[in-house]
């Protein structure tokens, strides 16, 4: 059974099949804030090429329905 089927909503890290959805999310949460938004095709740019270090998780129930991001670092001298 599909998580969508059973009513539940799973969180898991990214991958590139979800780029797409990912780049309509990050486009709708720039509109409600009110704030400038790259071009679709830069924003799929941009995750294709993240950082290291750099991870995306994204919450799914029949589709995306959100993500969260972060980073690591390190703690080291200096």
């Amino acid at each position: 059974m599909k998580a969508a089927e059973a009513g539940v909503t799973s969180v898991r890290p990214h991958c590139l099949a979800d780029h797409t959805q990912l780049a309509v999310l990050f486009e709708a949460m720039q509109q409600h804030y009110g704030v400038s938004c790259p071009a679709r095709e830069i924003i799929l740019a941009d995750l294709a090429s993240l950082p290291a270090g750099v991870e995306i998780l994204v919450a799914e129930a029949d589709r995306l329905i959100g993500f969260a991001t972060f980073s690591t670092i390190y703690p080291g001298p200096d």
